[in-house]
């Protein structure tokens, strides 16, 4: 929120963004703009602690919004960026299933098992799958996600299962210079290899799709409030 930048990695300009949504000026149909493969982007943006002052009837027009848009896709992805401040622990709560991407630096394994410990000390989520980018080796990618597995067992007898890796891979950093998307510029890269891995996990049925989508959409307005 405030720092969205997927629409300057894929070269696109939205004119308006969540915050038009939220302020009551447009609907998630108006605000979204159309990506590559056909993907839809919807702009993050600002602001967000005026949802607290949101009157009922307010917050039942971008429920009905969020909840239609949400209907008319096969999944719904949301980057919160790092950390566990409100915005991040609004959106991680409200979603199906929580998909932490985590590289091998000790800060970044910090703030994901700090989030880790957050989210199932207050309920807020247990659907917590791992992803490790930009590892070195796969053997640094397995010791990535063992020390946070294994924390995570032994601390919180909670087990973590683990989705898959994404090595460095110089064709990402390229694709970003050039605004385009890696899997698409560079089919054939490491990274696209197993950027795809890592989705075909995500489709054999390994994340549910029990979370109703009116709830959705209800339930990140009740944590914001």
């Amino acid at each position: 929120m405030g720092t969205a930048n997927v629409d300057v990695l894929l070269g696109l300009v939205p004119k308006y963004s969540l915050y038009d949504v939220f302020s009551g000026r447009k609907n998630i149909e108006e605000i979204a703009v159309k990506g590559p493969a056909g993907v839809n982007i919807i702009p993050g943006g600002s602001g967000f602690n005026e949802l607290v002052y949101l009157s009922s009837i307010e917050k039942k027009t971008i429920e009905e919004s969020i909840g239609d848009f949400t209907g008319k896709h096969d999944f719904l992805f949301i980057d919160t960026g790092a950390g566990i401040s409100r915005n991040v622990l609004a959106f991680v709560s409200a979603a199906s299933e929580v998909i932490m991407v985590v590289t091998p630096e000790p800060t970044s394994i910090a703030d994901a098992y700090a989030l880790i410990k957050v989210l199932w000390k207050f309920k807020l989520n247990e659907r917590i799958y791992l992803v490790v980018n930009m590892a070195a080796s796969f053997s640094e990618a397995r010791q990535t996600s063992e020390r946070i597995t294994a924390a995570a067992r032994h601390f919180l007898k909670k087990e973590i299962n683990v989705f898959g890796y994404v090595l460095d891979d110089e064709c990402v950093g390229n694709a970003v210079k050039k605004q385009m998307p890696f899997v698409l510029l560079y089919p054939r890269a490491r990274a696209s290899y197993q950027i795809k891995a890592v989705s075909k996990n995500l489709m054999l049925g390994k994340v549910s799709n029990e979370l109703a989508k009116d709830r959705f959409a209800s339930r990140i307005l009740r944590i914001f409030g």
